[in-house]
């Protein structure tokens, strides 16, 4: 323990309705904390003097620390808005995810599918981290969310997923290889609706090359990069890459 840095921008607002600044965080602390690592991190706002006007952290929940052991592997909080707002925005049934992990990604989609009020989430992943039972799941989200624990591509020819079909949206972020990623790609193909659209983390990631390299030969169908965090791929699962829209078809 030992490294401390500022989070929980939410427990600070009642602190800033009382007069303080708006909160400003300091990670350099946190920063310092690799994967893996044991840390102590403390929830700090920054007050403002009542002679001087100059700043003073102030520890808002002092005596209390998080503690734990610091995981980086998630994604980050921008891609989990992007995740709930387009199962909100696309109004998926059926979405299907490899590498649940904690399950930050598993959260934000299964919060669209809350805000929906209907659809559901299929996750993969070769290890239980606890998704249903450490809070990384809400009791509203779980109804929405069945957690399938074991390894692609074995884990598709067995009970729930060798008969889950009509998939229409996609998050991979299991398999970090070429031929481990271009098997994930393939079983969404074979158990997607007419239209899917898949998204896979990593895609521009120097620790993960083989992605990057598979997307620069890919012409199964359409794909687009974004420079996200680790870079996302886009690929747009249809027809010949066109996507049926007021009953006409338009070539992206």
């Amino acid at each position: 323990m030992g490294t401390s840095g500022s989070v929980l921008q939410d427990a600070s607002m009642d602190i800033e309705s009382q007069g303080a600044e708006r909160p400003t965080h300091n990670y350099e602390g946190a920063l310092m904390a690799k994967h893996g690592d044991d840390t102590e991190i403390k929830a700090m706002i920054a007050r403002p003097g009542s002679t001087n006007g100059q700043l003073f952290e102030v520890d808002i929940l002092f005596p209390k620390v998080l503690e734990g052991t610091v995981d980086t592997w998630g994604i980050d909080e921008g891609m989990a808005h992007l995740l709930t707002g387009l199962v909100r925005a696309l109004k998926p049934q059926i979405v299907f995810e490899t590498g649940t992990h904690r399950g930050r990604s598993t959260r934000a989609i299964a919060e669209g599918l809350v805000a929906n009020k209907f659809g559901h989430l299929w996750t993969v992943d070769p290890k239980d981290y606890g998704l249903m039972s450490s809070g990384a799941i809400r009791e509203e989200e779980k109804e929405f969310v069945t957690q399938v624990i074991g390894s692609t591509p074995d884990v598709f020819g067995e009970e729930p997923l060798i008969d889950l079909q009509g998939i229409e949206m996609a998050f991979l972020d299991g398999a970090h290889d070429g031929e481990g990623l271009s098997r994930d790609l393939e079983y969404v193909d074979a158990h997607r609706a007419d239209e899917c659209l898949v998204f896979v983390d990593n895609a521009r990631d120097g620790g993960w090359p083989e992605i990057e390299r598979l997307f620069d030969a890919y012409e199964t169908y359409p794909h687009l990069s974004f420079p996200t965090l680790s870079g996302t791929e886009i690929v747009q699962m249809c027809k010949k890459g066109k996507l049926k829209h007021s009953h006409e078809y338009h070539t992206i």
